[in-house]
């Protein structure tokens, strides 16, 4: 037979546990919220990265040949660590000539 200090026990342990539970799980969301904001910020960051040197070699082109590439296969990337790792991200983006002889940069996931 369970005495009255037993039972206190079982329900001292059932709120230690339960108050546990709660903690982890209102400290899990925000905290994969966080983790997922991070990873959502270096993403952009790369993208605009990439795009900046684009349409900064695509400015290079023009101004060297006084048009603009007909696609970014006739722009030269140099074989430094920071191009080289760019280039998976370059590849994520369009590029096309409008009507008006203007460039436009599209970016796919």
């Amino acid at each position: 037979m369970l005495g009255s200090g037993d039972l206190v026990m079982k329900n001292q342990k059932r709120l230690v546990i339960l108050l546990f539970v709660l903690v982890a799980v209102f400290a899990i969301g925000p905290l994969t919220l966080m983790i997922s904001n991070l990873f959502a910020a270096r993403a952009a960051h790369r993208r605009t990265a990439a795009e900046r040197m684009i349409r900064g070699k695509v400015w290079e082109f023009e101004k060297a040949n006084g048009r603009f590439p007909e696609s970014l296969h006739s722009l030269s990337f140099t074989n430094t660590q920071v191009e080289r790792a760019m280039l998976p991200e370059v590849r994520k983006f369009d590029y096309r000539l409008d009507d008006k002889d203007l460039f436009r940069l599209d970016y796919h996931k």
